[in-house]
């Protein structure tokens, strides 16, 4: 963020081993130890055309793919699963986890993405600071995976999707449907006040979630996270 406020412009990407200070959604401590994959990007300025809220969900989406991609290049299979608003899940639990943050120019948004990866299996201490039932790259599918690759792919991946974010946002709202795992089930969703229960729905033009319930159908544009009650 203090590279894009002093005039530095994409392709930008910073990563690293390890994060001492990382952080999550409401400013949330991020668990990034040693072992995972943690990148900031900073891509070109991006148009006021298109709905900035939807430029997560474009992150989300270039990153299962990626990850999907990467495993196919090296002779395996992944079958990574978006959850909303931002968590991508695999078979035995959580994988990897996407925060956008933005500012806005007089010509358009900068926008830092960043993104954690578990690679390696965490520590027994590490996941009892998580919540959510967590995995890694290497439990899911011993593949020899890299972060070279990772990044390469991510990024190929990502320059697609803002395209998409760009010119077809309804093809991009689809095939993130298409990635999610949770559509059509009944979920909690945490907010900042009551949590709020129904049948995920789907998501609107600007990246909200459509959720069914007893009263009718609600859009919840922000969220503490989701919980899926019918598996």
């Amino acid at each position: 963020m203090n590279l894009a406020r002093s005039g530095e412009r994409g392709w930008v990407l910073l990563g690293t081993d390890r994060q001492s200070e990382g952080r999550g959604r409401h400013r949330r401590r991020w668990v990034s130890p040693l072992g995972g994959l943690y990148l900031s990007v900073l891509p070109p300025l991006l148009p006021e055309e298109s709905p900035i809220t939807l430029v997560p969900l474009a992150v989300g989406l270039a990153l299962s793919e990626a990850l999907r991609d990467e495993a196919v290049q090296r002779g395996g299979e992944l079958d990574p699963r978006l959850k909303w608003p931002n968590d991508i899940f695999a078979r035995r639990g959580k994988l990897a986890g996407v925060l956008c943050e933005t500012i806005k120019e007089e010509d358009g948004w900068l926008v830092v993405a960043g993104i954690g990866i578990n690679l390696r299996p965490l520590s027994l201490e590490n996941k009892r600071l998580i919540v959510d039932e967590v995995t890694s790259l290497d439990e899911e599918a011993d593949l020899g995976w890299t972060r070279s690759g990772l990044i390469v792919a991510f990024i190929r991946r990502l320059s697609e999707r803002l395209r998409d974010w760009k010119d077809r946002p309804e093809k991009l709202r689809r095939d993130w449907l298409a990635a999610a795992d949770f559509i059509g089930k009944t979920v909690r969703v945490k907010t900042g006040e009551a949590p709020v229960e129904g049948v995920a729905e789907g998501i609107d033009e600007n990246g909200g979630l459509l959720l069914q319930t007893s009263g009718g159908t609600t859009t919840i544009n922000a969220a503490e996270g989701i919980e899926v009650l019918d598996e």
